[in-house]
């Protein structure tokens, strides 16, 4: 009895069973570790603080037009009400006024900076500085500023954001995930 014992042991412990049993689970424990740890570091704002501003960089040809449009989207109103975009406004005067003058200085910091360095990871890295100064408002405020962020990127002839924006507000690159249309 004792030597069925060793003998199964040896059949279904033996070091190659075990190898190949252990390598699938230790494969999908490796791989669910791996996504848990995006979407804590996501959820957490952890993944947002080490996006990087740099890569892939481009450089960008600033025009003094570039400058000027840039200059007539600091001069517009914002976060006002806006039907076209379903926004209701800001919810006081006092928010709307605040949330304007941060949009306005980063916009602001593009004018005075991009002519000396016209690159993306220069406007990437500016928003990536003030984008948690604006956490502290609805979320209504904060798609409305990512709205006025991605006009100046238009306007500087940016394709995208690497996805920085995408991880400030959701907390992931839903963009390498989700075909654009």
């Amino acid at each position: 009895m004792g030597d069925l014992g060793a003998r199964l042991d040896t059949l279904f412990y033996s070091r190659e069973s075990r190898f190949s049993l252990m390598q699938p689970l230790t494969t999908i424990a490796v791989i669910l570790g791996v996504l848990l740890s995006i979407v804590i570091a996501g959820v957490t704002g952890l993944l947002f603080r080490v996006w990087p501003t740099s890569f892939p960089d481009s450089d960008l040809v600033v025009t003094p037009r570039v400058i000027e449009n840039l200059r007539a989207l600091r001069g517009e109103p914002k976060f006002g009400p806006d039907p076209k975009r379903f926004y209701p406004g800001a919810t006081n005067e006092v928010t709307r006024k605040t949330v304007e003058e941060g949009v306005n200085l980063v916009l602001d910091y593009l004018i005075v900076g991009l002519p000396k360095a016209p690159k993306k990871s220069f406007v990437l890295t500016t928003f990536k500085l003030s984008l948690p100064a604006f956490e502290r408002y609805d979320s209504e405020e904060m798609d409305q500023t990512l709205y006025y962020f991605t006009e100046a990127m238009r306007i500087v002839g940016m394709q995208g954001s690497n996805e920085l924006l995408n991880v400030w507000r959701y907390g992931f690159p839903y963009g390498w995930v989700l075909k654009r249309t």
